[in-house]
């Protein structure tokens, strides 16, 4: 992350950084004639990794629950942003966040998902446009390994069942925990490259609130990202971070999105 290799973790440190200056090559990344041949597979790999794509893909596809490709349902949310553009922050303390997760058994970004699920259910009931069906998001994975040494993003995308539909909060989390489990056993079973081709497909704007592309239902209601900060306090020269704020851009039918980051203790 570009913000946190221009932070220091020493509270002493004047050193002035740029996010974009290279890491220092550790000793477990990938040397570059070993990077090149791995990505320069035969044509006899290509194929079986294509196979195992397919018959990947097709296993997800029998999984609507965990998976709900093409089960989105059109929500008010799903039509094209204008040029105002409002936005809100809201911090709540880590540790909270931390004793959900350990009760429930689940992952931070498990209980990240499960906040905005609850928040959509009750924005979209107050307005009588709450869907019957479960309301689905676009998340990030990370595909990146020890490897990669590089500062850039490397990501899959998964299709997050939100379980909106279900009243009881306890229910709704157990539910994004399975979906985002299976999401992330098929995505990192596929090769990566592969994984990342199929991320772009999924945000391509085949579906739309006009013409021919409004009989296609969304691929997903909003997008929602996570990105975990560091567990100690970060600084600049003596500048303590006290909170950072996601910011992204609005993807195509999109009218509502959820920006996350864990800093220390928020």
């Amino acid at each position: 992350n570009q913000m946190h290799a221009a932070l220091s973790t020493d509270p002493h440190d004047s050193q002035i950084r740029v996010g974009w200056t290279q890491r220092p090559r550790s000793h477990t990344a990938v040397a570059p004639a070993r990077r090149q041949r791995e990505g320069s597979a035969g044509p006899a790999k290509s194929i079986v990794d294509f196979r195992r794509s397919v018959s990947l893909m097709r296993a997800a596809m029998r999984e609507p629950r965990l998976i709900p490709a093409f089960r989105a349902p059109r929500t008010i949310l799903n039509v094209a942003s204008g040029a105002k553009v409002r936005r809100a922050w809201q911090s709540w303390p880590m540790q909270r966040i931390q004793d959900v997760a350990g009760a429930a058994a689940v992952t931070v970004n498990d209980v990240a998902l499960a906040m905005a699920a609850g928040a959509l259910r009750s924005f979209l009931a107050e307005r009588n446009a709450l869907p019957d069906g479960p309301l689905v998001a676009m998340v990030p994975v990370n595909l990146r390994h020890e490897q990669d040494v590089d500062g850039n993003n490397i990501l899959g995308i998964a299709l997050c069942n939100l379980a909106t539909n279900l009243d009881e909060p306890d229910r709704r989390l157990e539910t994004i925990h399975s979906s985002m489990q299976y999401n992330k056993h098929i995505i990192r079973e596929l090769p990566r490259q592969m994984a990342i081709h199929i991320g772009g497909l999924v945000c391509a704007p085949i579906s739309g609130s006009s013409g021919l592309r409004a009989k296609i239902p969304p691929m997903f209601n909003v997008y929602i990202s996570y990105l975990r900060g560091k567990d100690e306090p970060l600084y600049r020269d003596g500048a303590r971070l006290d909170a950072a704020y996601g910011w992204a851009p609005m993807l195509p039918e999109q009218a509502l999105m959820f920006g996350m980051h864990s800093n220390a203790q928020n």
